[in-house]
């Protein structure tokens, strides 16, 4: 752990000596490799506890360091080391067996969600590469929205009681936000590839599905209409077409969540931003079934483009 951390005030000196930085990389992956082969071993065969303060370690050594803008600018290498520490804490989040996470004094769920949700959301959102550094850029974008759907789906608990649906505490409600927010971002971002497009909807499927997000109080009566309006916008984007079945779904399952504010409030202020809205809106029949849903949503698509 000490190696782990002598690396990463290596690398924190690209400002001073980029070659230095550089140089270190390949240890700093070297050693996280190994870290990841410990780990395993450590929550399948040891006390839990060592798994506890060795993940809690590794979390704080990142936090501390703020090494993810350094590794942002390393190029290829630094994204692949990101690439390595995700795919770390993954295994932590939906690991069955690790019971320390649900433990009410343990620190590192805080340190866990600060991490996804603020420090990697923030190095990453903005960020552009040329060349080959590009592709691996988007493959960590999209790696970093499915660890936030392991914590979302895998620890529910961190943000919601599990009886009554209340949130777990002020701290579960904030970054409860903080993840819609940044799926909300990637909704009304036409230039995200669609295979992470799409991914995102089926995270927030699988979220009704599983935990009833639609149900959840904040999510209906704050959320839920934006969510509604950004995706019918984007199935008016062509970009978007390739997704059109996957939108679909997606839609379907927010306006069910409430059918009378769908048809009652979202549409009608969705069509008031188009011209001639008088025309499309009668050819929304207020079916309620999914495949004449699902055909009515697209001729009132088609409509409105017209």
């Amino acid at each position: 752990m000490r190696l782990f951390g002598m690396f990463l005030q290596a690398i924190q000196s690209v400002d001073n000596g980029q070659r230095l930085a550089i140089s270190c990389l390949g240890s700093a992956r070297e050693s996280l490799d190994f870290m990841i082969q410990v780990f395993d071993s450590l929550i399948k065969e040891v006390d839990k506890s060592l798994a506890q303060n060795f993940i809690e370690s590794v979390v704080s050594l990142i936090s501390s360091h703020n090494c993810i803008s350094s590794l942002l600018s390393l190029g290829r290498g630094g994204l692949l080391l990101l690439h390595k520490l995700m795919r770390l804490i993954g295994m932590v989040v939906s690991c069955p067996n690790s019971a320390f996470l649900v433990s009410s004094n343990s620190n590192i769920r805080a340190g866990i969600v600060h991490l996804c949700f603020d420090q990697l959301y923030s190095a990453l959102s903005g960020r552009t590469t040329v060349g080959e550094s590009n592709s691996a850029l988007l493959d960590l974008r999209e790696m970093h929205y499915q660890l936030m759907h392991k914590i979302l789906s895998s620890r529910w608990n961190w943000f919601f009681k599990p009886i009554n649906r209340e949130f777990e505490s002020e701290e579960g409600n904030k970054f409860f936000v903080k993840a819609m927010e940044i799926y909300f971002s990637s909704f009304q971002d036409m230039t995200l590839p669609p295979s992470t497009y799409g991914y995102n909807l089926s995270v927030f499927n699988d979220l009704q599905k599983v935990h009833k997000l639609y149900s959840v109080q904040l999510f209906k009566t704050e959320m839920l209409p934006a969510f509604t309006e950004t995706l019918l916008t984007a199935m008016m984007d062509g970009s978007r077409q390739i997704l059109h079945d996957e939108l679909v779904l997606t839609v379907f399952g927010l306006a069910s969540a409430d059918f009378n504010l769908f048809f009652g409030q979202i549409v009608p202020r969705f069509v008031s931003k188009y011209s001639n809205p008088q025309a499309t809106i009668p050819n929304f029949a207020t079916s309620t079934d999914f495949p004449s849903f699902s055909r009515n949503l697209k001729f009132f698509i088609n409509d409105i483009k017209v």
